[in-house]
């Protein structure tokens, strides 16, 4: 992780600067709720969560006219990611440290997060000034999991650390498959017998090591569950490194055009299997007659 001082906006800029990250969001964790309290509207299940096991990143509403946080850390945004220290390092950080501090992956912009100390001290030389490491390596990388609370409960907004690999229940059954996801924003999904095993967030795959990671949470998810998949899932793109990946790997290859599996997972998610008018809005995907399709209304079911 990175860490600095979430009120102090030129400690925030320059974070920001170094690692490439020029408008997006920092998540702020907190040393207690009362502290979070001083920055966001917290209602009871937004507490509930905070101080539940997984210690997500709730995004809630900012106070307005607070002017508690930096203004470099959720510029021109009405909410802010809160948490509260979900090891027991940070903890120490949060108690010994400013009560509320920006808590950011260990990567620069659109890279996988550094993995050993070795490889943090080499590629965020340029970005931190002081290094805390520790003697227990981390064997698998994730980032937050980020949640939004609703009437109906808790939204996921990313699941990762402290929610993967908890198995999602599925309202069909069917043999081991391996899903490789898109080429932005990629997961990967194991899904046998009645559930799925999605993975943590790896990232766009444009960059050669995030293509690494992407490699290495396949092997990570198939060592946890000790299963072989019998055939792999793919987008339809064919410029996709997934779907390269997912032609190179010697088993049955299935595609999948790119908005009917937005519209079977959300089917998937609220545990549907009738056919229903689904109507995705994810920018552009490849069509069935082998052009980019923008937004679009299907007739589908799983």
């Amino acid at each position: 992780l990175l860490a600095t001082n979430a009120t102090v906006q030129h400690a925030v800029e320059r974070l920001r600067e170094r690692k490439r990250r020029p408008h997006k969001p920092f998540a702020v964790m907190g040393r207690t709720l009362a502290d979070l309290e001083r920055i966001v509207v917290l209602d009871e299940p937004a507490r509930a969560r905070l101080t539940s096991r997984v210690r997500p990143i709730v995004i809630a509403p900012a106070i307005p006219g607070a002017r508690v946080l930096a203004a470099a850390v959720a510029p021109r945004l009405a909410d802010v990611g809160v948490y509260l220290a979900p090891t027991p390092l940070q903890a120490l950080l949060a108690a010994d440290g400013p009560p509320l501090q920006v808590m950011t992956s260990g990567n620069l912009a659109e890279e996988p997060i550094a993995r050993t100390n070795e490889e943090a001290l080499a590629r965020l030389a340029g970005v931190a000034d002081v290094f805390l490491v520790h003697d227990r390596e981390v064997h698998s990388r994730a980032d937050d999991s980020v949640v939004r609370t609703s009437q109906r409960g808790a939204i996921p907004m990313r699941r990762a650390r402290g929610m993967v690999p908890d198995a999602i229940a599925l309202p069909v059954a069917g043999p081991p498959v391996l899903a490789v996801g898109g080429h932005e924003r990629n997961t990967v999904c194991f899904a046998r017998g009645g559930e799925a095993e999605v993975s943590q967030h790896v990232g766009d795959l444009d960059h050669p090591e995030s293509d690494g990671f992407f490699r290495e949470a396949i092997g990570h998810l198939q060592a946890l569950l000790a299963t072989a998949p019998v055939a792999v899932v793919h987008d339809l793109h064919p410029d996709y490194r997934s779907t390269a990946w997912a032609r190179a790997c010697r088993l049955p290859a299935i595609a999948v055009q790119h908005h009917h599996a937005h519209v079977a997972a959300c089917l998937a998610e609220h545990a549907r299997s009738e056919r229903v008018t689904g109507i995705a809005f994810d920018g552009t995907g490849l069509g069935d007659d082998g052009t980019l399709w923008g937004g679009e209304i299907l007739d589908a079911d799983l």
